[in-house]
């Protein structure tokens, strides 16, 4: 971890204050490099479990066992300064999905913009189709505290709870959205394409119940991956990444032009001894924030 001398202080300072007046595209790209987090977290284990080791992922029931959810500890870094704490829960077996993430500003950044949110979702899985049944997302945003509920009838997700009313946005209709899922159960449709390829690529739709962002991920190759924890330090996969938001824009806004252009990034997921693959480093490039980095700080853990 870099430390901060207090010569830099000023021109820190002044950092800070430049991410407030961006807060929206900087919590796209939160929520972005948290997706691609839970991504390596979740669906690269069930690589491991399909690819003949015998070994059944971390979180998976067998015979008797109780289930127990994976735990997962990251902080992400903006210009080598920590801005960011996200946790994740997870299990997952051959029938059900549970996940959640926990996001909250660190660092300076908690001193000028207050960001606290917890998600969850809950969804089924039969024979490697990912069938979402509810995302729960609420927490402090943008100056307030927000709440939005999705379920999942035939037709597509539906909003059942949007508080407060986002009325300054362009509203994805239900055609656009009929493909798409939450950030966590897009997750679990990444688990079924890695089970059936043993690849991370794939195109998904990604809808938060305002924005409709579009996510292809593509296989790398394996390599280390940078500036990470020594014990971590070997062959990793490489998963590369592009997104872009495709509708649910804010209505004459003067950025909508940039918010259309695809920003990429990569990840790089590590077995770890009785985990199997984790996701370790998820780095990504922003017009507006410039570089971001999230790396796994703690060992995972099992917990009930």
């Amino acid at each position: 971890m870099t430390k901060v001398n207090t010569g830099a202080a000023t021109a820190i300072s002044l950092h800070a204050l430049r991410m407030t007046r961006t807060r929206r595209p900087f919590r796209r790209l939160l929520l972005s490099l948290a997706c691609s987090l839970l991504t390596g977290a979740v669906a690269v284990q069930a690589q491991t479990s399909s690819g003949g080791t015998g070994t059944a992922p971390a979180g998976a029931v067998t015979g008797s066992q109780t289930p127990q959810k994976t735990h997962l500890s990251y902080t992400l870094y903006s210009h080598w300064f920590s801005v960011l704490d996200i946790t994740t829960d997870y299990l997952l077996d051959s029938a059900r999905y549970d996940v959640s993430m926990d996001a909250h500003a660190s660092g300076l950044l908690s001193l000028f913009m207050r960001m606290n949110i917890h998600s969850r979702a809950q969804g089924s899985v039969s024979d490697s189709v990912v069938r979402p049944q509810r995302y729960d997302s609420a927490g402090w945003a943008r100056k307030t505290m927000r709440h939005v509920i999705i379920d999942y009838p035939l037709s597509g997700p539906r909003v059942v709870l949007q508080d407060p009313a986002e009325t300054d946005r362009e509203p994805v209709s239900e055609d656009q959205r009929r493909a798409a899922t939450d950030i966590l159960g897009t997750m679990m449709k990444v688990l079924a394409q890695i089970r059936q390829t043993g690849r991370c690529d794939g195109t998904f739709d990604i809808f938060d119940g305002i924005r409709l962002t579009r996510m292809t991920l593509s296989t790398a190759g394996m390599e280390p991956p940078p500036d990470i924890r020594k014990e971590w330090r070997a062959p990793a996969m490489r998963c590369n990444f592009t997104g872009r938001q495709i509708a649910g824009f804010i209505k004459g806004h003067e950025s909508t032009s940039s918010l259309r252009e695809q920003h990429g990034g990569s990840m790089w997921f590590e077995t770890i001894p009785g985990f199997g693959p984790v996701a370790v480093r998820v780095e990504m490039e922003h017009p507006k924030i410039g570089k971001a980095t999230a790396l796994l700080t703690k060992d995972p853990t099992l917990v009930p």
